[in-house]
């Protein structure tokens, strides 16, 4: 026959097990939903980043499927950036940056590059300036979704020419180069976009220029 205080001991013993398991459980389980949130949160930025590339992409391609459409080359690749960054603010991600296209004629004369350029920033741009060979262009207050068209003419005769763009805003100052391949005999059409796409999981920043013989 079991005494009353061993059986209190008893009792005690029986109700400390209850809480010791009870609290192990309890941390197992906190453990895995903090693995299960830190998965989340990488597979998030895995999508996040192929997006990102799926826009670089689908960018280049507007070009592309413009070709029979010359005119319309660089007023498409800037309609296709402005609904990408329509369809990311949906999904509480901002895409922002500059788009710029510098387009050559090898049936015009004198030489001419026209140059487009874009802000997509998300604020004003307060001063720009484009310099391409001997010439430059400055323009000020710049809306976000504002655009820029720039002209230059000459007797350009290199193989190839570097466009610089320095731009500034109201938090940053920024110079992009822009590489320009220049054939006399070939028209083509140059694309420098210099995007960076953010949520609240990842970050993701790129600037691509690529060259088509349009």
């Amino acid at each position: 026959m079991m005494l009353p205080k061993e059986k209190s001991k008893g009792q005690v013993f029986i109700i400390l097990s209850i809480i010791i398991i009870t609290v192990m459980i309890m941390l197992k389980t906190g453990l895995n939903i903090s693995q299960i949130m830190e998965n989340k949160r990488y597979l998030e930025a895995g999508l996040e980043q192929m997006q990102f590339q799926n826009i670089r992409n689908e960018a280049l391609k507007t070009i592309q499927i413009s070709y029979y459409n010359k005119s319309g080359m660089t007023d498409n690749l800037n309609s296709f950036m402005n609904y990408a960054r329509q369809v990311a603010n949906t999904k509480a991600m901002d895409l922002n940056g500059v788009v710029v296209t510098a387009v050559y004629n090898s049936s015009t004369t004198p030489y001419a590059i026209n140059v487009t350029f874009l802000n997509l920033l998300g604020t004003t741009i307060n001063h720009l300036n484009i310099t391409f060979d001997t010439s430059s262009n400055i323009s000020t207050s710049i809306s976000d979704g504002g655009i820029v068209k720039v002209n230059f003419t000459g007797d350009y005769s290199s193989m190839g020419y570097t466009m610089k763009l320095f731009f500034n805003t109201s938090y940053a100052n920024k110079t992009d180069y822009m590489t320009i391949p220049f054939n006399t005999s070939k028209s083509k059409i140059t694309v420098l976009i210099d995007l960076s796409l953010k949520s609240y999981r990842s970050e993701q920043n790129e600037i691509f220029n690529q060259t088509f013989i349009i």
